[in-house]
């Protein structure tokens, strides 16, 4: 019944906006003041952390696609299959590798980043 009331209930025009939320406080001649909260979000901030994950979603896709290489280089005939499935696999590990972490550096950006100009590092070193 709360949430019946709430969509349909009348709004003043000034609150019906696109983004933040409103709060009400007690303003002067005990009239109901409306003030609207933004939240301060760096714009690079959503951007790092998806790419970020991305990456290393991309890393461990990579390291998981090693182990069929892997599995063709154990059972390679030759010495030639051998070399190429080899070389296959390291390339696939070390791409993995450099993927993963700068996945996870660029994301550890994303959640250290500040609202204040330029690149903010919170936390003592």
């Amino acid at each position: 019944h709360l949430l019946h009331l709430a969509k349909h209930a009348e709004r003043p025009p000034q609150l019906v906006v696109d983004g933040g939320a409103a709060v009400a406080s007690a303003g002067p001649s005990n009239q109901t003041v409306f003030e609207r909260i933004e939240r301060q979000r760096p714009p690079l901030k959503t951007p790092a952390l998806v790419v970020g994950g991305t990456f290393m979603a991309a890393g461990i896709g990579l390291y998981a696609a090693s182990f069929s290489t892997k599995a063709k280089f154990e059972d390679a005939t030759t010495l030639d299959d051998a070399k190429t499935h080899r070389s296959t696999t390291n390339t696939l590990v070390l791409a993995a590798s450099a993927a993963f972490v700068g996945g996870a550096s660029l994301t550890y950006v994303g959640f250290m980043l500040d609202s204040g100009p330029g690149i903010a590092w919170t936390g003592r070193f």
